[in-house]
C-alpha cells in the first residue's frame, strides 16, 4: 500500500491563470499581457512578428498539452478499472484521493510560464531560426532541469536529483502517466508503447531509456494496459 506523496511545490494557477486564456484573445489584443510577462511570457505588440508568431505556437502547445492531460486524468478517473488499480495500491480514502489528483492534474506543468522556463523553452521547440535554437542550448538545459525539479511527475526528478527511483509516490505515477497519454493525443502511438519502448524492451538505447522503479513500473503497466482497453485509441 501506497500514501499519496505530496512532495512538489504548489504552482497555485490562481498566480499563474487568473482567467481562463484565450489564443484569440491575445491575437486580438484582448488581454494586457503585461502580467503574463511577469511571469515570463513575453508576447507584446512591439516584438517582432515572426517572434511573436512563434510565441504564441510555443502558448497554444503549452495550453493544448495541459488541457490534454486534464481530459486524460477526466478518461482515467471515470474508467471503473483504473480506479480499482489506483485502489488497490493506496490506504487513502478513494473519494479524497481522487480529489487530491484532481487539483494536482490542474496545476500541472504550471512552471512553463516561468521566467527560468517560458523562452528557452520556445527558443528549443519553436526558435525563430537555427542560430536561435543553437544559442540557446545551455539556457534549455537549464529550463528542462528546473522543470523536472520542481515537477515530481518526471521520472528524472528521482532518477537524477533524489538519486532513488524507489520512493516516487503514486499520486507522481499517475500525473505521469496521464502526461504519456496527453502526449499520445499528439503523436503517432499510445502512452503504453511508449513506456512499453522505453521501460520494458531491454534493447532500448541508453539514451532513450527511462529509469523506474519496480513499483513503478507495475502501476504505469497495469494503468495505461487498463485506460487503453477501456479507451481505445484511434489513430
Amino acid at each position: 500500500m501506497y500514501y499519496i506523496g505530496n512532495t512538489n511545490p504548489i504552482f497555485d494557477p490562481y498566480v499563474y491563470w487568473p482567467e481562463p486564456l484565450k489564443i484569440t484573445d491575445i491575437i486580438e489584443g484582448k488581454i494586457d499581457m503585461e502580467f503574463y510577462r511577469d511571469k515570463g511570457i513575453r508576447i507584446n505588440a512591439d516584438m517582432p512578428p515572426e517572434q511573436k508568431e512563434k510565441e504564441l505556437e510555443n502558448l497554444q502547445y503549452t495550453l493544448t498539452h495541459i488541457d490534454n492531460v486534464r481530459t486524460a486524468w477526466n478518461i482515467m478517473k471515470s474508467t471503473e478499472s483504473c480506479v480499482n488499480i489506483i485502489r488497490s495500491y493506496t490506504t487513502v480514502d478513494i473519494a479524497a484521493f481522487l480529489e487530491y489528483m484532481d487539483r494536482k492534474i490542474y496545476i500541472h506543468d504550471q512552471s512553463k510560464f516561468s521566467k527560468e522556463e517560458w523562452e528557452p523553452y520556445r527558443k528549443n521547440f519553436y526558435p525563430i531560426n537555427d542560430e536561435e535554437k543553437e544559442a540557446n542550448k545551455n539556457d534549455f538545459e537549464a529550463a528542462w532541469k528546473h522543470h523536472y525539479t520542481v515537477n515530481h511527475h518526471h521520472w528524472q526528478y528521482w532518477y537524477k536529483v533524489k538519486k532513488d527511483v524507489n520512493v516516487m509516490p503514486l499520486d507522481d505515477i499517475i500525473e505521469e502517466c496521464c502526461d504519456w497519454i496527453a502526449m499520445s493525443m499528439v503523436f503517432p502511438g499510445t502512452a503504453y508503447d511508449f513506456f512499453k519502448n522505453r521501460v520494458i524492451d531491454k534493447n532500448c538505447k541508453e539514451d532513450e531509456k527511462i529509469y523506474l522503479s519496480d513499483f513503478a513500473t507495475e502501476v504505469t503497466e497495469k494503468i495505461l494496459k487498463a485506460y487503453y482497453e477501456a479507451n481505445p485509441k484511434i489513430e
